[in-house]
């Protein structure tokens, strides 16, 4: 295999692809296996060749080169690894620029929704928060304030909310995780494939915004509600609301109890 060869298997395969199928897409780039300049055993060799030298550096010492070599091409990449006795890891920390950022102003964005008693404290925090993160000119946050009193706690006092608990955006990421590794994955491959996950994510969260502000959703019935909530949520969150809102007007009610003045109704989808 020639080094060229080796570069378009390592590019392949660090994009979710198996070794199998590597050799197929690149037999049929070039018009057949015959034309390859190689067969699937050198290609076998050439990967059991990389995965014996990743296994001489150790998980420890291949994950540091990696992590290493993410550092000197990005200054604000930051990384942390704990070892045990023998030298095997125990936990790994890593963020690049993007995600610290993103991680300071989920925090922040938490303590104004949360941490504040009275309607000053808040605004005088989100103010400071828009300047530290220079987020004057965002779109999105300008409408949140704008319905402020909908979703921050300073302004619910007075409602009764049920504590509630969810797993739900634990098992989501897990099953997006599951769709780049494998139980076969190896810790140095997990880095190479988190990290493709990233991009991808990023890929389409750029997608939606330059999409949301774009194009308008389509309507499913032109009423007010819907094209309120068109302007304020992108196209995935709209669809959900609008979905919701259309279960919400398949229900039948019924009258199950009547005393004096008071009516207490049954709502059910209709046929249930």
């Amino acid at each position: 295999m020639t080094d060229a060869h080796k570069a378009e298997v390592d590019m392949v395969i660090s994009c979710g692809i198996a070794p199998s199928e590597t050799i197929e897409l690149m037999a049929k780039q070039v018009g057949g296996p015959e034309h390859l300049g190689f067969i699937s055993d050198d290609c076998k060799n050439y990967l059991r060749s990389k995965r014996t030298i990743t296994m001489r550096l150790g998980d420890t010492g291949g994950v540091l080169e990696y992590l290493q070599k993410k550092q000197a091409e990005d200054p604000n990449f930051y990384y942390a690894i704990q070892v045990d006795e023998e030298d095997l890891i125990t936990n790994i920390f890593w963020s690049d620029a993007k995600m610290i950022v993103q991680r300071l102003f989920a925090r922040a964005f938490s303590g104004c929704m949360y941490d504040h008693e009275d309607e000053e404290e808040f605004i005088d925090a989100w103010n400071k928060m828009i300047v530290k993160y220079s987020l004057q000119n965002n779109d999105w946050l300008q409408r949140m304030f704008q319905l402020r009193k909908k979703w921050v706690l300073v302004y619910g006092q007075e409602t009764f909310c049920a504590d509630m608990s969810t797993t739900q955006r634990s098992e989501s990421m897990n099953n997006v995780i599951k769709k780049y590794v494998s139980y076969k994955t190896n810790l140095f491959e997990f880095f190479e494939h988190f990290e493709r996950l990233l991009k991808d994510r990023r890929y389409k969260e750029s997608r939606a915004d330059f999409s949301t502000s774009q194009s308008s959703p389509n309507l499913s019935f032109p009423v007010q509600i819907l094209k309120h909530a068109s302007t304020v949520y992108i196209s995935k969150f709209f669809e959900l609301f609008q979905a919701e809102l259309g279960k919400a007007h398949d229900c039948n009610l019924e009258i199950c109890n009547e005393k004096d003045t008071m009516l207490e109704f049954k709502v059910a989808s209709y046929g249930k």
